[in-house]
C-alpha cells in the first residue's frame, strides 16, 4: 500500500481528486457522436466497443490528447507567472486537465468513463491508467504498476474496489505531489519560469498520454479477440 502524502501538494491533490474525477470526465456519447459523424453505422454502446475500428479511436483520442496539451501547456504558463505560491493551483488545474484527458482516451477505446459505469469499476481501471502513466515521473514511485486486466480481476467485490480506488487516489496524489513540488522550485524565478513551466506541463501531458493509450488501446485488443470470452468479471467490457 503507498505511503500517506507528506507534503502539501500531495495533500491537496488527494483531497481533491475523487471529486475532480466525477466533474471532470467526459462522456462516453462524444466517442459515439464522432463515430456517427464518420459515417460508422453503430447504433449502440456495445457496437462501439465491439466494432468501432482502431484507426477511428486513434483519432478520437488524439482530440483529446491535442485539447489537453494545449490547456495544460497555457495554464503552466500562467502559474509559473505566479510564483511558487501558485504550486497548489498549478496542481490541482493539471491534474483536473490530464484527467479529463485520460476520460478521454478511456471514452475513445470503448470504456465507459462515466464514475457510475459498471458500478465504478471503470472509474477505478482510469484511475489505475492515471496512476500508472505518472510513475515514470519521479523517482520516488511509492507504488507498483498494475494491469488494466489484472486490476479489473481484482476489484470484482464492493470492498474490493473501494480499498483500491482509496489507494489509487493516495498514490496518484503523492506521485503528482512529487513532481510538481520539484518543479514548483522554478516559480522562485517567476519571468524565466513562465515558458519552462509551460513546456514541462506540455511534455508530462503527452508522455501521460501516451501511456494511457498504450494500456487502453492493449486492453481492448485483448478483449475483441477473445482474451477474456466468458469471464464474468470483465462483462459489460465489450468482451
Amino acid at each position: 500500500m503507498p505511503r500517506p502524502p507528506d507534503n502539501p501538494v500531495s495533500r491537496a491533490v488527494s483531497a481533491a481528486l475523487d471529486q475532480l474525477y466525477d466533474r471532470v470526465a467526459v462522456s462516453r456519447d462524444s466517442a459515439l457522436d464522432i463515430a456517427r459523424a464518420r459515417g460508422q453505422e453503430i447504433a449502440t454502446w456495445e457496437d462501439y466497443q465491439r466494432r468501432a475500428p482502431f484507426g477511428l479511436m486513434d483519432e478520437i483520442a488524439d482530440g483529446h490528447v491535442q485539447r489537453c496539451k494545449l490547456t495544460v501547456s497555457a495554464l503552466g504558463a500562467a502559474a509559473g507567472l505566479g510564483g511558487y505560491a501558485a504550486i497548489i493551483p498549478d496542481a490541482l488545474q493539471f491534474v483536473s486537465s490530464t484527467l479529463r484527458m485520460v476520460t478521454g482516451i478511456a471514452a475513445a477505446y470503448g470504456f465507459d468513463p462515466d464514475p457510475g459505469a459498471l458500478d465504478g469499476r471503470v472509474k477505478v481501471l482510469v484511475l489505475q491508467a492515471y496512476a500508472n502513466a505518472n510513475m515514470g515521473h519521479t523517482v520516488d514511485k511509492a507504488g507498483e504498476a498494475v494491469t488494466l486486466s489484472a486490476t479489473t480481476r481484482l476489484i470484482r467485490t464492493v470492498a474490493a474496489r473501494a480499498k483500491w480506488l482509496t489507494g489509487l487516489i493516495i498514490l496518484i496524489g503523492r506521485l503528482i505531489g512529487i513532481r510538481l513540488t520539484r518543479q514548483g522550485i522554478l516559480k522562485a524565478i517567476p519571468v524565466a519560469s513562465s515558458g519552462v513551466n509551460a513546456a514541462l506541463n506540455w511534455r508530462m501531458a503527452a508522455d501521460i498520454a501516451r501511456q494511457a493509450r498504450t494500456e487502453f488501446k492493449q486492453f481492448r485488443d485483448d478483449l475483441r479477440i477473445g482474451k477474456y470470452r466468458d469471464d464474468p468479471d470483465y462483462a459489460g467490457l465489450g468482451n
